[in-house]
């Protein structure tokens, strides 16, 4: 959510095919599944089917985080440390822990039928009236 970039690549197509339809739900973000399915690290697994292979994450892209967020890192007495120092440590981090997947897409979907839920009821008793009786 640092930047706003995954948010505003969500998208969805809804497929017709006779009386049945599909709604896709896609991103044009490169790392939209990295994020959706998580990413094991080189020591821990969260399940996921995509793996870290290196020691370290690319710092550059952690560094940029860093700023953006406004992070102050400290060592164990308490001292700030650079932000390379940080960048470091984190990308070292990650790529041993991995990244345990954020399900925005089915987040958004159990939120949007809980707001809905009356709505969609009635719309499916309409569609059963149509379609079935």
């Amino acid at each position: 959510m640092a930047s706003g970039e995954l948010a505003k690549s969500l998208s969805y197509k809804v497929i017709k095919r006779g009386k049945d339809f599909r709604i896709d739900f896609t991103s044009s973000a490169s790392y939209a599944e990295f994020i959706h399915e998580g990413v094991n690290g080189t020591k821990i697994n969260v399940g996921s089917k995509f793996s870290f292979k290196k020691k370290m994450v690319n710092r550059g892209a952690i560094l940029k985080w860093i700023r953006t967020k406004g992070i102050k890192g400290r060592d164990k007495k308490g001292r700030f440390i650079t932000n390379d120092q940080l960048s470091f440590i984190m990308a070292r981090s990650i790529a041993q822990k991995g990244i345990v997947g954020v399900p925005y897409f089915d987040l958004g979907i159990e939120r949007a039928l809980k707001r809905n839920q009356k709505a969609l009821e009635d719309a499916m008793i309409k569609d059963l009236d149509i379609n079935i009786f």
